[in-house]
C-alpha cells in the first residue's frame, strides 16, 4: 500500500515546492510589474532633487538593495532546489525499477540556514545517482547552506536587475545612456558569475548508489 501511495506523496511535495517557488519568482521580480509611474524618469528626478531622498536613494542603492535582493535571489534557489529534487522523486516513484527501494532521505546539517540552533534537515536527497541527480542535489545543497561567496555573487545580480528595470521601465532612449547600463550590468553579471562559481566550487558531493550522498563544503 505504501508504494502504491507512495506517488501521491511526492506528486504533494512537488506541488507545494512549486507553490513555493513561484512565490518567491513573483518576489524577486515584482520591480518589473511595478506601476510606470512610480519609475518614471519624470517622478524620479523630482524625487531626488529633495537631498534627503538622494540620500536615501543612495543608501538603499548601495547598502539595502544588494542586501535584500540577495536575500531574495537565495530564497529562489532555496526553492529550486527542492522542487527539482521533489519532481525527481515523483518521476521514479512511476517507475517499476525503482519499487523495491527507497527513494530519498534527510540529512541534517549544522551550517543549514534555519530558525533552529541546532541546524536543519535537508531532505529529498536522493538514493541513486545520476548526474541530473548529482546536479540537482549539489545546487539544492548549495542553496541551504550559508556561504558568503554564493550569497555575494546573488547580490550582484540584484544590481544587474535593478539596471535592467530602470532601463526598460523608464524606459531609456538615449544610446549612450543605453550603452552605459548594458556596460555596467555586464559588469555586475560578471563579478556575480566569479562568486557564484567560488561558492559553487566550495562544495563537493560524494555519491555512491544506494546510500545518501555525503556533502563536504570546503573553505
Amino acid at each position: 500500500m505504501s508504494v502504491f501511495l507512495r506517488p501521491f506523496g511526492y506528486l504533494g511535495v512537488t506541488v507545494v515546492w512549486f507553490a513555493i517557488f513561484a512565490i518567491t519568482v513573483a518576489l524577486a521580480f515584482c520591480f518589473w510589474v511595478v506601476p510606470p509611474g512610480e519609475l518614471s524618469h519624470q517622478h524620479l528626478t523630482e524625487d531626488l532633487q529633495d537631498p534627503k531622498n538622494l540620500i536615501a536613494g543612495i543608501v538603499l542603492l548601495f547598502g539595502l538593495l544588494p542586501f535584500v535582493w540577495g536575500l531574495v535571489h537565495m530564497l529562489v534557489l532555496m526553492a529550486a532546489g527542492p522542487l527539482l529534487l521533489a519532481a525527481l522523486a515523483f518521476a521514479r516513484s512511476l517507475r517499476p525499477s525503482y519499487r523495491n527501494e527507497r527513494l530519498t532521505g534527510s540529512v541534517l546539517r549544522g551550517d543549514a540556514a534555519g530558525l533552529s540552533p541546532g541546524g536543519m534537515a535537508i531532505s529529498l536527497l536522493p538514493r541513486r545517482h545520476t548526474a541530473y541527480s548529482r546536479w540537482a542535489t549539489r545546487l539544492n545543497v548549495r542553496a541551504w547552506l550559508l556561504d558568503g561567496s554564493w550569497y555575494l555573487g546573488l547580490a550582484w545580480f540584484g544590481y544587474v536587475q535593478y539596471l535592467l528595470i530602470y532601463a526598460v521601465r523608464w524606459p531609456l532612449h538615449n544610446p549612450f545612456a543605453i550603452g552605459v547600463v548594458v556596460l555596467f550590468a555586464a559588469a555586475f553579471a560578471v563579478l556575480g558569475v566569479r562568486r557564484l562559481r567560488v561558492g559553487w566550487r566550495r562544495l563537493r558531493l560524494v555519491a555512491v548508489d544506494g546510500q545518501l550522498p555525503e556533502v563536504v563544503a570546503g573553505a
